[in-house]
């Protein structure tokens, strides 16, 4: 009955309550981060791998021209795009 009425007692409880729910909010905001994080990577290691096939199909046609000139072009538009999203 003691532990009803003090007011200590239920001072203490209020604030293992609040120091629970600081816990529980920073777990939930790492695991966000390393979320996020991570879907950054992947779309890092997408653009790389992209711009790497697409400089590998821009050397071969400038070396033998199988396309036609403005598609040539439009390769080295989307590599510049390319190059300044990975520099991002």
């Amino acid at each position: 009955m003691k532990y009803l009425t003090s007011w200590k007692y239920r001072h203490f409880i209020k604030k293992v309550y609040g120091v629970d729910k600081t816990i529980e909010d920073y777990t939930f905001k790492r695991f966000k981060l390393m979320e996020l994080r991570e879907e950054i990577r992947q779309e890092l290691t997408l653009n790389n791998s992209r711009l790497e096939v697409l400089q590998n199909t821009i050397k071969a046609q400038k070396d033998k021209p199988t396309m036609e000139k403005g598609e040539i072009a439009r390769m080295d538009d989307d590599e510049v795009r390319l190059k300044n999203k990975v520099e991002e």
